[in-house]
């Protein structure tokens, strides 16, 4: 059985029609969705409309806290039945049995090694979204990596090696995500993708994948937008998640290093008063975003 694990918060309309596209196209699967306390009414919104299935094919787990990300997915395996996990987006649309497709791959392709496993991810137009990343260490490898990123692109390939996927929807087997020792529950909201992805890399020395022939539709940033209320907001957030993965991973020095490096190459207002205010450049006008 496939588990379809999905985290929402205040995401009521999209999070149903996630729901909805799981159970029209998706076979031999349950649905778990982890609600965050949201406050408009999501919990009952799914619990009326999609009635017939509570309990029996879908699940929903009202939480009575914010938990963030990392431990709602959690919450959501511990609750899990399946043999294979997709951790999924609440403002996806799901065209196909995408699940079981991802299954079949890591079965035939990808047999007795250690993978997680992303779709193509596409926007609201169809246009290809963004979901492959190298790890965020500068160095002559970061441009080497860059290159065979664009051939890869331009290329036919169906499956192409990332250092991590964004985590709109990551799929893997049961037994590597408790080898993984689950989501990071340091990280509520961003850098988590990055996180487990790198733990996959170095501890069981694993391989992020996109299967660019699978489509999953994305909306993106549902929940970030009812959070916070400017744009630097959500940056700093980012920002300060990242940071936390860098001293996690390796240090504060070059976190800054990093900085240095996106500052000499895609400079932003953004990107400009986040290293003010962390080198003491800038006064700190909020510290607790």
């Amino acid at each position: 059985m496939i588990s379809y694990i999905i985290v929402s918060y205040n995401t009521s309309e999209f999070t149903q029609n996630t729901v909805e596209t799981i159970i029209k196209n998706c076979s031999d699967c349950e649905i778990i969705v982890v609600d965050n306390n949201s406050s408009d009414n999501t919990v009952n919104d799914i619990q009326n409309r999609f009635a017939e299935f509570i309990d029996s094919k879908l699940f929903v787990i009202a939480c009575g806290e914010n938990n963030g990300f990392s431990k709602g997915n959690n919450i959501g395996a511990e609750r899990a039945r399946g043999d294979y996990f997709v951790f999924i987006n609440p403002d996806t649309v799901v065209v196909s049995d995408i699940g079981a497709q991802l299954k079949t791959i890591a079965e035939t392709k990808y047999k007795n090694k250690k993978v997680i496993l992303s779709p193509q991810i596409l926007n609201p137009d169809y246009t290809e979204q963004h979901c492959m990343n190298l790890f965020p260490f500068a160095g002559l490898m970061l441009f080497f990596k860059k290159a065979i990123k664009q051939i890869n692109l331009k290329s036919n390939k169906k499956y192409i090696k990332s250092d991590w996927v964004t985590g709109v929807c990551l799929a893997m087997t049961k037994e590597v995500y408790g080898q993984l020792n689950g989501w990071n529950e340091e990280f509520d909201l961003y850098s988590e993708d990055l996180d487990i992805c790198y733990r996959l890399k170095k501890n069981l020395h694993g391989q992020a994948i996109v299967c660019r022939q699978l489509k999953l539709v994305h909306y993106g940033n549902q929940s970030g937008k009812k959070v916070y209320a400017t744009n630097y907001a959500s940056y700093k957030k980012k920002s300060n998640s990242l940071k936390k993965f860098f001293l996690l991973h390796s240090t504060e020095k070059r976190f800054i290093k990093w900085l240095k490096f996106c500052k000499r190459y895609n400079n932003s207002e953004e990107l400009e008063r986040y290293y003010g205010e962390l080198t003491g450049k800038i006064k700190n006008e909020d510290s607790k975003i």
